[in-house]
């Protein structure tokens, strides 16, 4: 039944300390085998959630619904909205940076920040989509960015910096599919690339409307835009036999310093990193729902 489906979501979500908007419940609406969610109306799941808060199994609090006794995550995430805007202003100052970036095809923000889940302590993640033939090299150059901004994560220097834990080269299926994938790569994001991200999204769809067929993973129609004049310039001096001999460099370097482990995937296509992955728990949570 669509309750139980409503009431599953909420669940879901509690796991993450994150509380849902109207929009969001239906929006993340997880799939039911014995009905169509995809074809469920935004004032039906309205209606289910005025029914289940006058059973007490749902609590609506400020504009948001979350399980009963658990308003205090509400105030919590109204709360860290600033942390939020902050950030966003670190984001919008990198933007024009990153078109200049060699190899860089777009930039995407998930994580914390793409939900609206961010806390004072949250970094920001990106997705790194790159040009398929240089995947090593773009990921050297991006890596350089960030660290000479003082901008980039390392150590125990976390707070407001840049996450770079996720790069693909070009579009493709992505391995690795669940929940917690979908999750991600429905929060996706375009910080640049945005022609690219929706192209990555599209790619990805069928396997991630499993999970959530309501969500929106193609997005708006949008242009395509085109790279910064910088970023031709310095690509014409790399997109040669000199920049793939450059590449297969960066691959070997960067190939013997990443340590291999749960969730890090390393392949020519995706290099992912991301050892304090939160999968394990939301998987085994979504599967006892």
């Amino acid at each position: 039944m669509l309750a139980d489906q409503i009431l599953k979501t909420l669940k879901f979500f509690d796991t993450q300390q994150l509380p849902l908007t109207l929009i969001e419940v239906w929006r993340f609406l997880l799939a039911d085998d014995s009905a169509d969610t995809a074809s469920i109306p935004l004032g039906r799941v309205a209606q289910l959630l005025d029914i289940l808060e006058q059973h007490g199994q749902v609590a609506p609090h400020l504009g948001y619904y979350c399980l009963p006794g658990r308003q205090l995550i509400v105030s919590q995430r109204l709360s860290n909205y600033k942390f939020g805007l902050v950030r966003e202003q670190r984001i919008k100052h990198h933007r024009n940076w990153l078109r200049r970036i060699p190899f860089v095809r777009a930039v995407g923000l998930t994580g914390s920040q793409a939900f609206g889940e961010q806390k004072a302590e949250s970094d920001i993640d990106l997705l790194v989509v790159t040009d398929e033939r240089y995947l090593f090299l773009a990921r050297l150059f991006i890596t350089f960015y960030f660290q000479i901004t003082g901008s980039r994560r390392y150590g125990k220097n976390i707070a407001n910096r840049f996450c770079l834990n996720h790069y693909v080269a070009g579009s493709f299926e992505m391995s690795g599919q669940s929940a917690y994938t979908a999750l991600e790569y429905a929060k996706l994001r375009p910080v640049i690339g945005a022609f690219a991200i929706k192209h990555f999204k599209q790619k990805n769809v069928s396997w991630m409307k499993r999970f959530f067929p309501n969500a929106i993973f193609g997005g708006p129609n949008v242009p395509y835009e085109d790279s910064s004049i910088a970023q031709r310039i310095i690509e014409s001096i790399f997109d040669n036999r000199f920049g793939k001999y450059l590449e297969s460099v960066a691959k070997k370097y960067q190939l013997g310093r990443i340590k291999t482990g749960d969730y890090i995937r390393v392949s020519d296509t995706e290099l992912a990193f991301h050892p304090d992955s939160k999968e394990v728990a939301l998987v085994r949570s979504f599967a006892e729902l």
